[in-house]
């Protein structure tokens, strides 16, 4: 064969490569944009209120699911096939290249997602047999519970491909891919929280209808209205409380009292905590301060038998509720009308109807005319929400209340307690419960307590600060420095801890902040050093009992697997103010197989706050490199490894430690 031929044979094979490679190349990018298209779609669903549509709208996103699982394995092959051959110097070689991990990663969440909806037809059959066309309470009787259970074997299906997720989505360093594949990413990742969260709803979903709604008998339960500005362990403090008894998803009673009108005067009340004897002077304890610990379930229990000593009655569960959540509801129905004034109430001015509420100036109705001012817009509230749900909802309002539901006890502004076994035991899995978390590992929680008898603490601002060295031996310290600033702006010469009348609510929101602060860690830890921080002479307790001020100390007591440190003290308007800790952890906090070490570190919010940051450094040894992860997050990998975060939830961090 000639030259001439052999050119032409080489040149006519290119153009066959050129125009396949230009066929291919055309096919990607088509895929890849109605990938991004379905996912982007499919994100807006996870943040709208898609688990009350009926099934015409789960077929939509259903289609969209599928499109999705078909685009991304279609992608995945070729980018297993043509990644390796691509030359490292196109700009779509990296992409190639990078994307079997990613579109692995994607795929999870989609499966998740196709087994969710799936696991959700039931319902969404249920919903439509009835022809309705608006929901309500009574909606969700027990046929709708068993469609929920029909639909478990898929929720399971769905949670495990969730785990898969997670554990491919620690593969995978967002910051070093292409700018295509990190959106993709981190699209993925804003979508992901919501289905796991979504999924713990669902799977809960017969056992909470079935025992909240008095399915199956006649259930009562004491609600909480916990005030986050004048801060306690679990939210707040007790404003107020309604009993509720539900029997067949109907409200069958509803009472409302004063937090301070619970007691039984004639029946001797218990002896506090030494704790709450110090820093509030209580000589009793009674039901305004049973949320004294900063484990729910044990608070949970106190404010029940509070209730059983001044009232007579028991109740099968109780629920704590902050004006947060409050907020949040009203924000998901629109807006409600109160009752007894007639007032529209919208996200625009809630706030400030609390606010006022809680103002002796706000009057009273002949309906309660033995009720303190300041707590009849917290009973009506209650009343028109309850009213508002009654009338019926639409599908998209039925939604944005379940979703609302939902993020307040992800971010545990709303927290329950059950009698019922099957549904405790769900609580607490979920950590919705409000009970400090057990396990092997680190574990931090930081909780602040106002006993300053005012309503500070929206004023108030914190971070955190945790530093863990490790040595060669694998001993871990721990270095923990909380900074708290007070900004409110009211001259004072002197911060005096006392009882105050006054007239306006916002009164109240400035001043000092006097503060117990409880540090809970890992049993076993033993303190090395701390800030000294005397009581505060302006304290009752140094006025009025000296003698019991000079035995404070700060090392607590052990609780719940946990050690107590803690301090008390005040804050002047203006201060900033920073405490510390500094204790070795426990020698099995790290975990040692060889050259490959573990350690993880469990963070539980404290109830009620706001979102606190949080930053973490770990420092290992100098010959050794840590990779920290966080779920749905890219893993850092440097020595120190140092990250920024927030409380807005429960946090939990895993560090694996190796041989440079």
């Amino acid at each position: 064969m000639s030259w001439r031929r052999l050119l032409l044979a080489a040149v006519a094979l290119l153009v066959i490569i050129a125009a396949l490679g230009l066929v291919e190349y055309v096919r990607i990018q088509g895929l890849t944009q109605s990938a991004r298209g379905r996912l982007s779609r499919l994100q807006e669903a996870m943040t709208s209120p898609s688990l009350m549509l009926p099934s015409s709208g789960l077929s939509a996103l259903r289609a969209d699911m599928d499109g999705a699982e078909t685009d991304l394995i279609a992608l995945k092959v070729v980018a297993e096939r043509y990644g390796p051959l691509v030359p490292g110097w196109l700009p779509e070689a990296q992409e190639l290249r990078q994307a079997p991990p990613v579109l692995e990663f994607g795929l999870d969440v989609v499966h998740a997602g196709q087994y969710t909806l799936a696991g959700l037809n039931p319902m969404a059959q249920a919903l439509t047999r009835r022809q309705l066309s608006r929901i309500s309470l009574s909606t969700f009787d027990a046929d709708m519970a068993s469609a929920l259970e029909a639909g478990a074997p898929q929720f399971a299906l769905a949670q495990e491909a969730m785990q898969r997720a997670q554990a491919a989505r620690r593969s995978i360093d967002a910051s070093k891919l292409p700018p295509g594949l990190a959106a993709a990413v981190n699209a993925v990742d804003a979508a992901s929280p919501r289905l796991d969260a979504s999924l713990k709803l669902a799977t809960a979903g017969p056992a909470l209808s079935r025992t909240l709604l008095g399915l199956d008998r006649p259930r009562s339960f004491l609600i909480l209205a916990q005030n986050t500005q004048e801060l306690r362990p679990t939210g707040g403090f007790l404003s107020g409380v309604w009993l509720v008894t539900v029997d067949k998803a109907k409200v069958v009673r509803l009472d409302f009292f004063n937090s301070s009108d619970v007691d039984d005067r004639l029946v001797q009340a218990p002896t506090p905590p030494r704790s709450l004897a110090i820093t509030l002077w209580g000589g009793i304890w009674t039901f305004r301060d049973s949320n004294w610990s900063a484990d729910f379930p044990t608070a949970a229990s106190q404010a029940r038998e509070f209730y059983r000593r001044g009232q007579g009655e028991t109740v099968d569960g109780v629920i704590a509720v902050d004006e947060v959540a409050v907020r949040n509801l009203v924000e998901a129905l629109g807006s409600i009308t109160l009752q007894y004034t007639g007032e529209r109430v919208d996200p625009s001015n809630i706030q400030q109807k609390l606010e006022y509420g809680m103002s002796s100036r706000f009057w009273t109705p002949p309906e309660s005319p033995t009720l303190p001012a300041k707590k009849v817009l917290m009973k009506g509230l209650f009343e028109s929400i309850l009213l508002r749900f009654n009338q019926g909802l639409s599908f998209t309002e039925g939604g944005k209340l379940v979703r609302s539901v939902l993020q307040n006890l992800e971010d545990k502004h709303l927290l329950m307690d059950m009698d019922d076994q099957p549904l405790k035991a769900l609580l607490h899995d979920r950590q919705w419960n409000g009970a400090i978390v057990k396990g092997d590992g680190d574990y931090l929680m930081v909780t602040d307590t106002n006993v300053g008898f005012n309503k500070i603490n929206a004023a108030i601002t914190e971070s955190l600060d945790y530093r863990v060295l490790i040595d060669d031996n694998g001993q871990a310290t721990a270095q923990l420095t909380i900074t708290y600033t007070n900004t409110s702006r009211k001259t004072l010469t002197t911060c005096q801890q006392q009882a105050t009348f006054v007239s306006d609510y916002k009164e109240w929101q400035e001043g000092c902040y006097w503060n117990f602060l409880r540090t809970y860690v890992p049993e076993g830890s033993r303190l090395l050093g701390t800030s000294f921080v005397p009581i505060p002479q302006g304290s009752m307790v140094a006025r009025f009992g000296p003698d019991l001020a000079s035995t404070w100390n700060v090392v607590g007591d052990i609780q719940w697997g946990k050690q107590e440190f803690s301090h008390f003290f005040v804050m002047p308007p203006g201060q900033t103010r920073q405490i510390r800790f500094e204790y070795a952890l426990p020698a099995t906090v790290v975990r040692r197989e060889g050259d490959q070490w573990t350690y993880t570190l469990f963070v539980e919010k404290q109830p009620g706050t706001k979102e606190i940051p949080l930053t973490l450094t770990i420092v290992a040894p100098s010959s050794m490199l840590p990779t920290v992860w966080m779920p749905y997050a890219s893993p850092v990998t440097v020595n120190p490894a140092r990250l920024l975060t927030s409380l807005n939830t429960n946090r939990e961090f895993h560090i694996a430690i190796a041989r440079r």
